[in-house]
């Protein structure tokens, strides 16, 4: 039993207790010994009620059964692409009608394909394309970008991907929603991170916007960028550019941009937070720099 939990976040299911010979009767004993915590109906944790990381996920996709998946907003926090839900676990279940449990919330699909079934933390899970199209039933648009791409980021995703999984579910009632967002990665809008929102609404609201956003300059990808004025600016994320290796990497990528013919300024995240009239000031006067 306990080499069974160890595989599975502390878990294990009365069926898989059964398959061991524990008796349903063993089971109750165990419960009153403490040996054993009910999480859902036939899912225990065993030895201790401390719940590991993310086994309320497993627990949840446990409970439900065979062709049980975590997805939607629980999916999203396991994949790391929004902050974890509290409140019932979504699962999707796959061809059939499973009873209500308390503390799950079921969304039931006549087919998934396989390319939107996938595994994460040994949790079965819809896949990181699927995941962000699920997500949109629900969140805002702006949540969707940053979801979308941070997705992007963390190399979950790519374009090509998450139109890939529109064309799999047609019928999708979200797919209204990603098809606008998806019209406006040209404006630019679909960027990498929170700070580069951040940056171009500021650019935006100021009329500087650039031509392009997350475009390819002399094998880098640039954050902002402006043909004609031969400028990239780039944007040091809170959370992306801690690591020394991260440092030389931007250094290194600066120095291709310089050779190519480039201006580049660098904005930090704190700037962006505490100075945003300044940042506006010095990109504005770089832009007009070069076409005065």
């Amino acid at each position: 039993m306990a080499r069974l939990a160890t595989s599975q976040h502390g878990l294990v299911t009365s069926r898989q207790l059964a398959a061991i010979g524990v008796t349903y009767r063993s089971i109750g004993y165990q419960i009153a010994a403490g040996r054993l915590h009910p999480v859902h109906r036939g899912v225990y944790l065993v030895g201790h009620r401390a719940a590991p990381h993310n086994s309320r996920f497993r627990a949840a996709v446990l409970a439900v059964g065979a062709d049980a998946l975590l997805s939607h907003r629980c999916a999203g926090a396991l994949w790391g692409l929004i902050d974890s839900p509290r409140g019932p676990v979504d699962v999707t279940v796959v061809g059939r009608r499973p009873r209500k449990r308390d503390g799950i919330h079921l969304h039931r699909v006549g087919h998934l394909d396989r390319q939107d079934v996938d595994e994460r933390d040994g949790i079965a899970v819809t896949a990181p394309a699927r995941t962000v199209l699920d997500l949109a039933t629900t969140a805002s648009s702006a949540t969707i970008e940053r979801a979308a791409a941070q997705a992007r980021i963390l190399g979950l995703i790519t374009t090509q991907s998450l139109l890939a999984a529109m064309q799999l579910a047609p019928q999708h009632r979200a797919i209204p929603k990603l098809q606008e967002l998806l019209a406006r990665a040209n404006e630019p809008a679909f960027t990498r991170s929170i700070a580069e929102r951040k940056m171009l609404d500021l650019l935006r609201s100021a009329r500087i916007g650039p031509t392009a956003t997350n475009v390819l300059v002399n094998g880098h990808e640039a954050d902002f960028f402006w043909r004609e004025e031969r400028l990239i600016v780039e944007v040091d994320g809170y959370r992306y550019h801690g690591s020394r290796e991260a440092f030389e990497r931007d250094r290194k990528r600066d120095g291709a941009y310089v050779a190519a013919g480039y201006r580049v300024l660098r904005v930090t995240w704190r700037q962006l937070v505490e100075e945003p009239a300044a940042v506006v000031a010095t990109v504005a006067a770089a832009v007009a720099q070069r076409t005065a």
